[in-house]
């Protein structure tokens, strides 16, 4: 066998390689991944940045409305809205947050995603100290309205059955006079224009939250006036980067990454093997 013969095998070897072990490539790949992610640098789109030190300026003793209102979802959605926000306000000191919900399926999205923090995170809140889960009421922005102006009227007793009343932290927290800022989202975008009447337009409290492309024409009248913190759950990686944790929004998106290399691995390879076997064929030819 030639120099030249040799050298085209094993491009045709490389051209004619059973799939099933490129698969396999790829598959071990995105196991090792969602272990042990391996980043790729990106940037930091100034509203990710904003949203952060919007948060981390929140004072000790400052109360958070955190108002849930999207049906039960998938671990995917919480980790891109719910989950990042909570795992940020748990490790803020001596932020209060009351969670909310005016959506059947929001007390259940808020408890799933608190159970989904890690043990040293969790453990910074201490449930009726530091923060509250209210629980569901019906009739929506008439049932903000009455939340608004008083919580007990709407909530005389939290989701596991406690008076209000015997909550300490409540003891301070009568109405959204005493909030100092709001998170809200609802599963229809347009719904938020009642939350912005009430929360903003009666009690002047600025919002915040990490919204999707399909919200973003229903929010954008409102940043950054009322809605003072805000941008797109696509870009939520960057915003766990900033946080300091793995969560699934890195995973997703270095596991993406990691599929675009290898692709375009394969894609160089096919291309100098396609070439490589045309001057080997070539060569043979002339000779």
């Amino acid at each position: 066998m030639t120099k030249t013969e040799g050298k085209r095998t094993i491009w045709a070897k490389l051209e004619n390689a059973d799939f099933k072990y490129v698969m396999l490539v790829l598959i071990i790949f995105l196991i090792a991944n969602s272990i042990l992610p391996i980043t790729f640098p990106f940037e930091r789109h100034e509203s990710v940045i904003q949203f952060y030190n919007y948060l981390q300026s929140l004072q000790p003793g400052s109360v958070v409305c955190f108002d849930e209102g999207t049906i039960i979802s998938t671990p995917e959605y919480l980790g891109m809205s719910v989950y990042p926000q909570i795992y940020h306000l748990f490790k803020l000191p001596g932020v209060k947050i009351v969670f909310v919900s005016f959506y059947a399926d929001g007390p259940l999205n808020v408890q799933n995603s608190i159970k989904m923090l890690p043990a040293a995170v969790r453990d910074l809140k201490k449930y009726g100290e530091d923060y509250v889960i209210l629980g569901y009421a019906p009739g929506f922005e008439t049932a903000i309205a009455s939340f608004a102006r008083d919580i007990r009227s709407i909530f005389p007793r939290d989701i596991f059955g406690t008076s209000t009343d015997d909550i300490p932290m409540m003891k301070t927290i009568r109405s959204a006079a005493d909030f100092t800022a709001v998170r809200a989202r609802y599963q229809v975008s347009g719904l938020i224009d009642a939350a912005i009447r009430v929360y903003y337009g009666t009690y002047g409290k600025p919002m915040f939250d990490i919204i999707s492309p399909l919200q973003w024409s229903t929010y954008a009248p409102y940043v950054p006036r009322i809605i003072v913190a805000q941008f797109l759950d696509q870009y939520s990686h960057e915003y766990e980067a900033l946080l300091g944790y793995v969560g699934i929004n890195m995973k997703r998106h270095a596991g993406t990454n990691l599929l675009n290399a290898l692709f375009i691995i394969m894609a160089v390879v096919a291309n100098v093997g396609w070439y490589m076997n045309k001057r080997a064929s070539a060569q043979v030819k002339v000779k």
